[in-house]
């Protein structure tokens, strides 16, 4: 190419442009970093037992482990009329979004440390309610335990309970999906703001309310279902 004819550049003009470009790229680093932002954990537990119940009853949980599938936040449509809840008992796909961690985990009721589940990045907007659902779990369910085998499963508890010298022991397993529904206002408008939701399990509530000597089967199982509604509870950080 003759030597008039190639593209001349503009020593002082290419390091402005180069400049600029890295201000940009920090810019779009800086932007990501300081965007609206949920972490969801679960609280340590201990809780080795034995407890006893509003019906006298003394229960010791040998085994205990609960699946949650999903956390998800609830937006609200004004700040006075929040947008519908799910439904209790309704299931939601093991899905991630920007509003819905869908990483299922495997919980011990009986002794657990704090467990960073994962983190979602939900439009900044004000959210009106916390949703945390359990449903069976799969293979792909982080923390499965090697026995019992929990895949398939919501909740496995055996242990056995105690009354004026009478023990009922049990086991209760079940692939039934409920979910849990918290109003919590969560004003995550601006750039930068972070919650962290932690969510605890209080196992000496699954008990409550049952009586062991005249429930089985069926019957049994969908009181401490009921029970594992009342036994959750979240905290906002």
């Amino acid at each position: 190419m003759p030597e008039d004819l190639r593209p001349q550049v503009n020593a002082s003009a290419f390091r402005v442009f180069l400049a600029l470009a890295v201000l940009g790229v920090a810019a779009c680093g800086s932007s990501s970093e300081e965007g609206v932002g949920a972490v969801v954990v679960t609280d340590a537990s201990e809780n080795a037992g034995p407890w006893t119940t509003n019906l006298g009853y003394s229960v010791t949980l040998d085994e205990g482990y609960l699946t949650l599938s999903a956390v998800e936040l609830v937006a609200c449509r004004t700040a006075s009329r929040p947008v519908p809840f799910f439904g209790s008992g309704v299931a939601f796909a093991h899905l991630t979004s920007t509003t819905r961690l869908g990483t299922p985990f495997v919980q011990s009721l009986l002794s657990a440390p704090k467990t960073m589940l994962g983190r979602i990045a939900p439009p900044a907007t004000t959210y009106c309610g916390v949703g945390v659902a359990f449903g069976a779990a799969e293979g792909s369910a982080h923390d499965l335990p090697a026995t019992p085998n929990m895949i398939g499963k919501t909740l496995h508890l055996r242990g056995v309970a105690t009354r004026e010298d009478e023990s009922f022991p049990f086991m209760i397993e079940t692939s039934l999906l409920s979910r849990v529904d918290f109003e919590a206002k969560l004003d995550l408008t601006e750039r930068g703001d972070q919650v962290t939701i932690a969510i605890s399990r209080d196992p000496k509530k699954l008990f409550d309310g049952i009586e062991f000597s005249s429930l089985f089967g069926d019957s049994l199982t969908n009181a401490v279902v009921e029970n594992v509604r009342s036994s959750i509870s979240i905290r906002l950080e």
